[in-house]
C-alpha cells in the first residue's frame, strides 16, 4: 500500500506530494527524541502529454541541497527542477534537519533544548551529514520500499551523496555530484582544505581587480572609512569593520555575474553631506546589513560550516582544527586589510570560511557564540566517509568538478574522486560553483554521459 502524502497541489506545472515523517533526532540513541522531517515529491503535472521518460518503475532521484542549512529549492524554481525532469521521472526534495520545515534551528530553539553550551553543542552534533543520510534512507524506505533511487548532490550535498556511498551503497541505483566531492581522510582535514580555497581566493580576487582596477582604491577608501570610525553600527545591530567588508567575497566571487554584482554594490559605497563630507551611503550600508543578517534564516551554515570537515574523531594532542579557516586567515598576509594599506596593496575578499569575529560583529550570529566556541573545540565526531567501502564502491557514479570552483578545490576534488571506484568525472573551466542551476540541462547530461560510457572527460 502506497504512503499516502499530507499534502498535495500543483504548481507552474509540477505534481507536488508533501510528506511529514517523524525521524530519531540521535540515530546513535545517546538522546532522545524524534524531530520532524519534510520530503516534497515532485513530478510533471501532465507527464503524458509532455516530453518524459515515462520508465517503468519510474526513476527516481533524491537531491542533496547544498550547505550546510540550506533548505531544499521550492517548486516555483522551475528553471532549475524542470529540466532535471527530462532525465528523471520524480525528484524527491528532502528538507534536510534543521531546516525549513524539518525543524528549523535558530537560537531560540537551542536555548529551549538546554542551558547548557555543552549539552547545546552535543545537540547539534545530530545535524551532520551521517544524520541526512539516515533521513534520506528513513524517507526511501517509506516511500519506495526495498526500491533503490539515484542520489544527486551539489556542493555540501555531494558530501552527503559520498556519505550515502559509505554508509547505505546498496540502496542506490546511481550517483551524480556536482561541485561536491569531500576530503575522505580520516581526522580533521579543515587547514588543509582552507589553505588551499584561500590560494582559490587569491586568483580568483586578482581577476576581479584586472577586470575592476578603478575598485582597488575605492575598496582601500571604504576600509580606511571604517578603521577611522571603528566600524560602523547598522540598523540590525551589526558593527561594520575591514573583516566583515571582507565577507562580501563569499556571496560574489565565486558565482558567474559575482563579479558584476560586487562592483555595482562597491561603487555606491559613498556620497556626500550637505558639508561636502564624503560618507558612506545608506543605500550601500543598508545593502550591506542585508547581507549581513541573511545568516538569520539559515545559522546552521554558519555554526556547522568547519564540523563538515571532520570524519571521526582525532586522538592527537596537537590538532589545531580551532578555527581553522582564521588559522589560515592569519598566515596570509595578503588578507590582512591593515598590512595592505600600509604596502599599498589591494585588499582582497574572503569566500566561504567561517571567522570568530563574525560571531560578535553580527547580530544574527552573536546568540550562537559560546555553542560555535564549544563545537571549535570538540574531537569525538562521528565518522563520514568509509575509505574502504569507498574503494570498493559499486555503485555508477559521475562528478563534475569545476577548476575555478572557490568554494570545493579541484586538487582535492581529484584526490577523492581517485579514492572512489566507479566514479567517472567531468573536469572544466566553463563553470563556476553554481553550474547546476545555471546550465542543468547540460551538467546532467554529461554526467549522464559519464555513466554511459563510464570514462572521465576533461574540458579546459
Amino acid at each position: 500500500m502506497l504512503l499516502q502524502p499530507n499534502q498535495s497541489f500543483t504548481l507552474n506545472g509540477f505534481q507536488c506530494d508533501n510528506y511529514m515523517f517523524q525521524v530519531p533526532l540521535d540515530y546513535s540513541h545517546q538522546l532522545e527524541g524524534t524531530i520532524p522531517l519534510f520530503v516534497r515529491v515532485v513530478s510533471l503535472e501532465n507527464p503524458n502529454t509532455a516530453t518524459t521518460r515515462n520508465t517503468c518503475p519510474p526513476k527516481v532521484v533524491c537531491y542533496l541541497q547544498g550547505g550546510p542549512g540550506m533548505e531544499s529549492p521550492r517548486p516555483d524554481s522551475t528553471h532549475f527542477l524542470r529540466p532535471l525532469l527530462d532525465y528523471f521521472d520524480v525528484i524527491v526534495l528532502l528538507e534536510q534537519r534543521g531546516t525549513g520545515l524539518s525543524f528549523p534551528i535558530h537560537w531560540k530553539v537551542l536555548e529551549a533544548y538546554s542551558s547548557h553550551v555543552k549539552e547545546q553543542a552535543k545537540f547539534l552534533s545530530c545535524f551532520r551529514a551521517d544524520s541526512i543520510v539516515r533521513d534520506a534512507e528513513y524517507c526511501r524506505k517509506s516511500l519506495y520500499g526495498d526500491s533503490t533511487w539515484s542520489i544527486l548532490g551539489q556542493s555540501f550535498g555531494g558530501f552527503c551523496a559520498v556519505t550515502y556511498l559509505s554508509l547505505f551503497p546498496h540502496s542506490l541505483h546511481s550517483c551524480y555530484i556536482t561541485a561536491g566531492l569531500p576530503p575522505i581522510f580520516p581526522g580533521f582535514q579543515g587547514i588543509s582544505v582552507y589553505e588551499a580555497l584561500f590560494q582559490r581566493l587569491i586568483q580568483q580576487n586578482e581577476k576581479y581587480y584586472c577586470h575592476f582596477p578603478q575598485d582597488i582604491p575605492l575598496v582601500r577608501s571604504i576600509v580606511q572609512y571604517l578603521d577611522r570610525s571603528s566600524g560602523i553600527k547598522l540598523s540590525s545591530g551589526s558593527i561594520l569593520t575591514p573583516r566583515g567588508l571582507q565577507t562580501l567575497g563569499h556571496r560574489t566571487l565565486g558565482f558567474t555575474g559575482g563579479f558584476g554584482s560586487l562592483h555595482c554594490l562597491l561603487e555606491k559605497a559613498f556620497t556626500q553631506d550637505f558639508q561636502g563630507n564624503r560618507i558612506l551611503s545608506e543605500h550601500f550600508l543598508a545593502t550591506v546589513d542585508q547581507i549581513l543578517s541573511s545568516w538569520e534564516t539559515h545559522p546552521l551554515y554558519a555554526v556547522l560550516h568547519e564540523s563538515i570537515y571532520w570524519n571521526g574523531s582525532d586522538k592527537e594532542e596537537n590538532c589545531t582544527s580551532i578555527w581553522a579557516a582564521e588559522q589560515v586567515f592569519r598566515s596570509l598576509s595578503c588578507f590582512d586589510a591593515s598590512y595592505c594599506l600600509q604596502t599599498q596593496r589591494p585588499i582582497y575578499f574572503t569566500g566561504e570560511m567561517i571567522f570568530p569575529f563574525m560571531f560578535e560583529q553580527f547580530a544574527s550570529l552573536r546568540p550562537y557564540q559560546k555553542v560555535v566556541d564549544q563545537l571549535a573545540k570538540e574531537r569525538n565526531w562521528s565518522m563520514l566517509y568509509h575509505k574502504e567501502q569507498l574503494q570498493n564502491n559499486p555503485i555508477p557514479t559521475a562528478a563534475a568538478i569545476f577548476y575555478d570552483d572557490i568554494y570545493v578545490d579541484y586538487h582535492k576534488s581529484i584526490e577523492t574522486a581517485r579514492q572512489i571506484a566507479h566514479c567517472n568525472i567531468w573536469v572544466t573551466n566553463e563553470y563556476l560553483h553554481g553550474a547546476l542551476r545555471e546550465d542543468t540541462k547540460r551538467v546532467i547530461g554529461m554526467l549522464e554521459k559519464l555513466l554511459l560510457h563510464r570514462s572521465s572527460c576533461l574540458e579546459l
